[in-house]
């Protein structure tokens, strides 16, 4: 049989005696907010010193950044064009209704090529001011300080077109106000002559982009048309020809 052999140092102590020691060690921590303002306090130097010197460093960054403006043209959309004839009303019964339209016009006003065309107007391909006012070198002679004395080349100038349609369409900014069919369009700038003459331009261009659409579908209409005319006045001289060949050989005057 087992036998239970007692502590060599001297008596257990019992459960009871473990119960009674707990809570009172427990209770003579303190508690966990002023544990954390006790280690504050002893790293109170460490720790003013790091916040006065990030408070240094964001105002120093501050200082030394670049200023940005922002332009902001605003411009209506108009779902159908108003009848100026129409005695019941100018606008359409369905102005309003047709969300897919307005969002098609969102996302045409930040298409790339209505960037391009907008490049294209203000020639921004050849103004170094455009670039410098993003911060990017137009040409890698920029980067080492040398003037761009000679023409531009086919390669160069493609390059840096496509430079500033990216710039272009980083920097523009859709905004359609709510409940309405405005739509704001914001360009930012270190230049504010820059930004507000790309803001000008973009909705201008936008404008005509739109203008040309419809031409574009009226041109497409009109030829079918004129086809279709052309193909009727054949059937109708046809018609006739025979008419008179079966008047001949009738012998009806």
């Amino acid at each position: 049989m087992a036998q239970i052999t007692p502590p060599m140092n001297g008596a257990m102590p019992s459960a009871t005696a473990l119960k009674d020691q707990g809570p009172d060690q427990t209770s003579m921590a303190p508690p966990l907010l002023i544990q954390y303002w006790q280690v504050v306090l002893r790293w109170k130097v460490v720790i003013a010193g790091i916040v006065i010197a990030a408070l240094v460093v964001g105002l120093v960054a501050t200082l030394l950044a670049t200023p940005k403006f922002t332009a902001t043209a605003r411009v209506e959309i108009s779902r159908d064009q108003k009848q100026v004839t129409n005695v019941e009303g100018l606008e359409s019964a369905e102005t309003g209704r047709d969300v897919e339209f307005y969002q098609t016009q969102h996302a045409l006003l930040q298409a790339r090529s209505l960037a391009e065309r907008v490049a294209r107007q203000l020639k921004l391909a050849t103004n170094d001011e455009f670039f410098d006012a993003h911060g990017t070198a137009a040409s890698e002679d920029a980067l080492f300080g040398a003037l761009q004395t000679k023409p531009l080349n086919m390669a160069e100038r493609e390059r840096r077109e496509r430079l500033a349609v990216k710039l272009l369409q980083r920097n523009i900014s859709i905004s359609p106000i709510r409940n309405s069919a405005l739509v704001d369009v914001s360009y930012t700038s270190a230049s504010p002559e820059l930004a507000t003459a790309i803001a000008n331009a973009w909705t201008e261009q936008f404008i005509v982009q739109s203008m040309d659409r419809r031409f574009a579908s009226t041109a497409d209409a009109r030829e079918f048309l004129e086809g279709r005319l052309i193909e009727l006045r054949t059937g109708v001289e046809m018609s006739e020809r025979q008419l008179v060949n079966y008047a001949a050989s009738k012998g009806i005057v």
